[in-house]
């Protein structure tokens, strides 16, 4: 009987491993390296090492520390996959209710939902999924806020992510060209 037992654990093991391999792994594991297909990985040394880094240009209020890693694929050439949607893909596999919607935009060819999952009052994870004419997946993993977050946007080539910070001023201090040719 016991060796029974230790035969059925035995078994298990590789269905337990297999269940970890998120909907998004497998996601990356299947497009990942292919032909048409940008992946990039950045781990949580490289925010250690700019959340340590004292530099005139970058200086960060909140450590960037608890940011885990960043994952990114990118479809760059539509006919490497015909037809490919990551949104579709990815509901099949992933349970999206688990996540808290922020943003939805749906268009004719072009859906972005961005998406995070909470844990203890901190975002555990950042989503955002790209599906349709275009197909981008951003996964931000870690335990952070929306303003620790933000505080990537202070790095050059990042400034578009200042949008997550609630302090954020939205009104454009852009003024009227009254300035322009009034040729008629």
């Amino acid at each position: 009987m016991k060796k029974i037992a230790a035969l059925t654990i035995l078994l298990m093991v590789p269905l337990f491993l297999m269940a970890q391999n998120t909907a998004i792994d497998k996601l990356f594991d299947k497009y990942g390296g292919q032909d048409g297909f940008t992946t990039v990985y950045i781990s949580q040394e490289l925010f250690k090492f700019i959340s340590d880094m004292e530099s005139e240009e970058i200086e960060l209020d909140k450590p960037l520390e608890n940011i885990t890693g960043v994952k990114i694929l990118v479809q760059e050439e539509e006919d490497a996959v015909p037809g490919l949607n990551f949104y579709e893909e990815l509901k099949s596999d992933m349970n999206f209710s688990e996540y808290k919607e922020l943003v939805v935009v749906k268009e004719k060819d072009q859906d972005v939902w961005i998406l995070a999952k909470e844990t203890n009052g901190k975002m555990s994870e950042l989503l955002i999924v790209v599906g349709g004419e275009d197909n981008v997946l951003v996964s931000i993993e870690g335990s952070f806020t929306f303003e620790e977050l933000s505080e990537l946007s202070k790095i050059e080539g990042l400034d578009h992510l200042d949008l997550l910070d609630h302090n954020h001023d939205c009104d454009d201090d852009d003024e009227d060209d009254d300035d322009e040719d009034e040729d008629i």
